[in-house]
């Protein structure tokens, strides 16, 4: 028998990147006031002079949580904010922090990116691919993990005129790209016909996903467009899961 999405959810850990993201903003608000989940663990890196808890704190006095507020008003105490890096190794984690997630969570969805079409191939390297690597080797230690999101892009092979639901191959392993930045070689001409560095990077992600040795329960999400519209979150008809 299947379980439905709240049953799926009912008691259990969830851990989330990008949190102070849109998508990660809905996500949250979402899985607290729909589904009885027993915590929600953020990271949250210290960015501008202020700490991971101020920031979270800000995050969660925004307007995608007033209506979380009126019917859920103690909902923060089911969120646990951990201080981290998803560009550190360890995603730099304390060690305290470190073996409660490997104990306890249930389920991740890494919704972090950087979304700058602009951004150098390096810096979107380091968020993108290697930030997501680092998610998976912490999944991979996981004790009790039944599912993994990974949330990329429909655009991410946009040089193809049909992107269906499945992988398709890339220019550049993501191994073979960190060397490139290592041994300081010329990174140019390496994103071919992507338009930009995050769809690049993104694709490159995907790959990498797809040839992890841990062969973990891991699903892509490729969205589209996300939007608001008269206090709806939509996504366009197109988006796209694999499962792997």
């Amino acid at each position: 028998m299947e379980l439905s999405i709240t049953d799926t959810f009912k008691d259990g850990v969830v851990f989330i990147t990008g949190i102070t993201g849109f998508l990660g903003k809905i996500l949250v608000e979402k899985l607290l006031r729909s589904c009885d989940v027993k915590t929600i663990a953020v990271i949250v890196r210290c960015k501008k002079g202020l700490t991971a808890s101020q920031r979270a704190a800000d995050t969660f006095k925004q307007a995608v949580f007033d209506r979380l507020r009126i019917e859920k008003p103690d909902f923060v105490t089911k969120i646990k904010i951990i201080d981290g890096d998803l560009e550190q190794p360890s995603l730099g984690l304390s060690s305290d922090d470190r073996d409660w997630l490997i104990e306890n969570v249930n389920f991740i969805f890494h919704c972090a990116a950087t979304v700058r079409f602009n951004e150098t191939l390096q810096k979107a390297t380091k968020i993108n691919i290697l930030g997501t690597n680092n998610v998976l080797d912490l999944a991979s230690m996981m004790k009790n993990l039944k599912g993994v999101v990974h949330v990329s892009t429909a655009y991410s092979h946009c040089p193809r005129d049909v992107i269906r639901e499945e992988f398709y191959p890339v220019p550049i392993t993501a191994k073979e790209l960190t060397n490139m930045f290592i041994d300081e070689i010329s990174c140019a001409n390496i994103l071919e016909n992507w338009p930009n560095t995050y769809t690049f990077t993104k694709a490159i992600a995907e790959n990498m996903i797809l040839n992890n040795d841990n062969q973990l329960p891991i699903s892509i999400f490729r969205p589209s467009i996300i939007g608001h519209h008269h206090g709806c979150v939509k996504f366009s008809f197109n988006d796209i899961l694999i499962i792997v």
